[in-house]
């Protein structure tokens, strides 16, 4: 998170480089416009959270309220087993259900999916009731960030000035006040912050980290078994 610039002071920064009496408001939706572009580029590092989720005794259990269940989620095995659980698309999941039902072992799931904001693994007859898996997710925006001396969007320090820069160049373009040269600040802006998201996806190799590691051991254990 970024511990440098607070919304405040971002604020204030965005009133001095284009001096027509904006209120703090108006420069407040930029900036959330401008961090709303950034995460729209892909799943970031400081969007992921973890939580345990609850199992019911028919193998379901319920998303986190703030779950991006559009970007990149990793659900981990219980006490006993302690290894990735599969995702699996619904064309490849329903298969799971019906192998083998009757050697399912409590507590041992072959995969998991979600419809909306719930989730389902896979054999049911594996389900055990009550029990906590770990949830690695991406969380939500959020609501819009309010001005504050010590607010902050939760992006590493080195988006502040391009958070800025991004509003004040939205603020100039043709949808509020057509000042020429808007352009230039955005393409610029843009360009810089690209180039720093490339080093914050959280779907980069380097930072999958253990989570790759146990998945490629496993895999490499399930071929020597074949």
């Amino acid at each position: 998170m970024s511990t440098t610039i607070s919304t405040a002071k971002m604020v204030e920064q965005i009133q001095a480089r284009v001096p027509l009496g904006l209120s703090s408001q108006f420069c407040l939706d930029r900036l959330n416009e401008a961090y709303r572009w950034l995460i729209q580029r892909g799943p970031m590092v400081w969007q992921l959270k973890s939580a345990n989720v609850t199992i019911s005794g028919t193998g379901t259990f319920t998303l986190p309220t703030d779950c991006d269940n559009g970007k990149l989620m990793v659900l981990s095995g219980g006490a006993a087993w302690q290894m990735e659980i599969p995702y699996k698309p619904w064309s490849d999941m329903l298969k799971y259900q019906y192998d083998d039902q009757t050697r399912g072992v409590t507590g041992m799931y072959s995969c998991w999916s979600f419809q909306s904001t719930t989730g389902y693994l896979f054999p049911v007859v594996a389900a055990k009731a009550s029990e906590a898996l770990a949830l690695i997710y991406h969380a939500k925006p959020g609501t819009p960030l309010t001005s504050g001396a010590s607010t902050y969007f939760p992006t590493p320090d080195a988006f502040d000035t391009l958070l800025i820069d991004l509003a004040v160049a939205r603020t100039e373009s043709p949808s509020w006040y057509r000042f020429s040269g808007w352009d230039v600040i955005q393409k610029d802006a843009q360009d810089q912050a690209l180039a720093l998201i490339e080093q914050h996806r959280s779907s980069r190799n380097s930072l999958l980290g253990l989570v790759e590691q146990a998945k490629q051991t496993h895999e490499a254990q399930a071929m020597k078994g074949e």
